[in-house]
Formats: structure tokens, C-alpha cells, sequence
């Protein structure tokens, strides 16, 4: 099974931002001053350090300003808590789908969202902007400690008790594929909620002492390990020149932490061909088709994949070679998203 390591930096969770408010007076666009405001040389004139986080960004433009703010802003934040960018994408697709719809949390705050640095934060706010006479703005990019400790603790709160359904279902579940979908996608809110509290820690250590996670994070890792290790795939290719398709599309499997073998009980059946064609170019080019069927241990067909392709090099040796590429693309790309979205058809139900 891969297992995800906890160190380094991170890039998870969506950045929600509020409103561009301020406990400074703030404008939509920058005030041009001769003198220099005292938030400048300052800003904890503003911005107290014991109410907020708060630090400078500044740019050729108000939008550049605000964004080197938020990304400094982030630079606060030394997460130890990595996550494959994988499970980052699997959580994005959860909250986006609406999974979390109908939880206190999401009244709170409005989900403007958007994207900073190698970490993102939820409630970052702008205050207000100041324009130098070199055309230099500079902006200010802040969280409230106590609000935002709040907003934090309710959300986490929140899908908690999401991962709590999901982990029932888990161990209720009577297939192997649901039981794998039910508790990886606990896994996934999981370790979403380990990068918050780490973050609550620094915006408010005694928010942080005082949010309750209400699961055991062990029994989430060992059911979801133990599940992936039962699912069991057998590849049944043809048309495959040299196995490559089939290869690829085993390496993809065991990535996500699956086994490969002729007696699986998951059928995976493909096909892969190409064929010489002629274009109005100096090139060998060579079209290809792919074709994915995945049926699960009861006979029932639960996705396909259809692909085709050109692919083009000086040699025909060479534009052989790039199929294979092309089709790992493929497989890298549409495959996993395609399994990733019936995995979240169970929990969406």
C-alpha cells in the first residue's frame, strides 16, 4: 500500500476568502498618499498581534499586491503535513461536488476561492492599500485570530462528522470496491482536517488544545490499507504491443496502492491498437485507440474508458514509442480521474 508521508510543506485544502474588509478603512483601489501610513513601517498599528496575522505584499497592481500578501501570508504557515497531490485533488472534488452541502460551515463564510503560494488558508482578508510615488502598491493580507479559530473549529467539526458516516458505511459495506471508496474518502477529509489543526495551532494555540477531531486517525489508516490490499485486479489486454498498455496500467494500479494478479477478483479488460497514417507533414504519425473496461467482482460493468490519439516523430521507431507515451498519459490522467469519480459516486449517494 503507498502511504503518504507527514513532513514538509503542503498543498491541500481551498483558500476561502470573506469580504475585503478591515479594521483599517480599506477602498477598492490603492490610495495614493504622499506621505507613507503609519501600517507601512508598522503594521502591527493595525493589525495587533494578539487579535491577528498579518503581513505586507506589494506590486505593480492592486490584484499583484494582494496576491504576493497571500502568499507571504502563507509563509507563516510551516506545515509538517504532507499530502500526494492525489489526495489533495480527491478532497477538491469532494467539497466541490457539494458533499459537505447543509453543514454549519459553509453558511459561515462565502466560498470565493482562489490560490496562494504552496499553502492556502481559509478567511484570508485585504485591508486597506497605499501607493507609493513610484507606482509601487502595497496591501496588507490578514486573519483574525478569534474569527477565523472559529471558522476553523466549525469545520473541522463538520467533517468529522462526515468521516464518521463514512467509516459506518465502510464497515457496513458488503462489496469490496464500496468499502475501499468508503474509506479511503475518510482518509481523505482525515488528513484535510490534521493540515487545519496544524494551521489552527498557529493562528490560535488555545483554539487548537480545545478542538476535539472525534475519531481515531490509526483505525482510518489501517481499515483503508486493509481494504486497498483486498482489491485485487486481473488484466485481461488484447491488441497490446509488447504488454506496454497493460504494464502501464498495473503500475497506475499498484500507485494507488492496489494489487495486480491473474486470479483478481476486479476484471480489467482493454484493448489497445494503432495503425501507420499519412499527413500532410514530414513525419511518421501513427493514430491509436484505447479502450478501458473495468467490471467489478460481481460481473457489473462500473466504467470505461475510450481514448484515441495521433502520435507523430521523425522515425517510425520513434513515433512507436511515443504511443506508448501518449497512452501512459492517458491512463495517468483519465483512468485515475474516471475511478477516482466512481469512488465518489458512493459517497455522494
Amino acid at each position: 500500500m503507498k502511504r503518504f508521508t507527514v513532513t514538509g510543506a503542503l498543498i491541500l485544502l481551498l483558500l476561502i476568502t470573506g469580504c475585503v474588509s478591515s479594521p483599517s478603512p480599506s477602498g477598492s483601489s490603492p490610495k495614493k498618499q504622499d506621505q507613507q501610513p503609519g501600517w507601512v513601517a508598522d503594521i502591527g498599528s493595525a493589525y495587533p498581534e494578539a487579535e491577528y496575522l498579518a503581513v505586507l505584499g506589494e506590486g505593480d497592481s492592486l490584484s499583484k499586491a494582494q496576491a504576493k500578501a497571500a502568499s507571504n501570508l502563507a509563509l507563516i504557515f510551516e506545515s509538517r503535513v504532507v499530502v500526494d497531490s492525489k489526495v489533495e485533488s480527491r478532497y477538491v472534488e469532494m467539497r466541490t461536488s457539494g458533499m459537505f452541502s447543509g453543514s454549519s460551515e459553509e453558511t459561515a463564510v462565502t466560498d470565493n476561492i482562489s490560490q496562494m503560494s504552496d499553502q492556502t488558508l481559509m478567511n484570508v482578508k485585504y485591508g486597506e492599500s497605499w501607493t507609493d510615488s513610484m507606482g509601487k502598491v502595497i496591501v496588507a493580507a490578514y486573519l483574525n485570530r478569534k474569527e477565523t479559530a472559529e471558522l476553523y473549529k466549525t469545520r473541522m467539526n463538520d467533517q468529522s462528522k462526515v468521516l464518521n458516516r463514512l467509516m459506518d458505511q465502510g464497515d457496513k459495506s458488503d462489496t469490496m470496491l464500496s468499502r475501499y471508496a468508503y474509506y479511503d474518502s475518510a482518509y481523505i477529509i482525515a488528513m484535510a482536517n490534521e493540515v487545519m489543526k496544524e494551521q489552527l495551532e498557529i493562528i490560535s494555540p488555545s483554539a487548537a488544545r480545545t478542538a476535539a477531531m472525534g475519531y481515531d486517525l490509526s483505525r482510518i489508516k489501517t481499515s483503508r490499507t486493509s481494504a486497498a490490499e483486498d482489491l485485487s485486479f486481473r488484466m485481461e489486454f488484447t491488441g497490446d504491443d509488447g504488454g506496454n498498455a497493460a504494464s502501464i496500467l498495473s503500475e497506475s494500479l499498484t500507485g494507488m496502492g492496489f494489487s495486480v494478479s491473474p486470479r483478481g477478483d476486479i476484471a480489467v479488460t482493454g484493448s489497445v491498437r494503432s495503425e501507420k497514417i499519412e499527413r500532410n507533414n514530414d513525419y511518421q504519425n501513427f493514430k491509436w485507440y484505447l479502450a478501458i473496461e473495468i467490471r467489478d467482482e460481481s460481473g457489473q460493468t462500473i466504467m470505461t474508458v475510450n481514448e484515441n490519439g495521433i502520435s507523430t516523430s521523425t522515425t517510425e521507431s520513434a513515433a512507436r514509442s511515443r504511443v506508448n507515451t501518449d497512452v501512459k498519459k492517458v491512463i495517468d490522467k483519465e483512468f485515475q480521474k474516471q475511478f477516482n469519480a466512481y469512488l465518489n459516486g458512493f459517497v455522494e449517494k
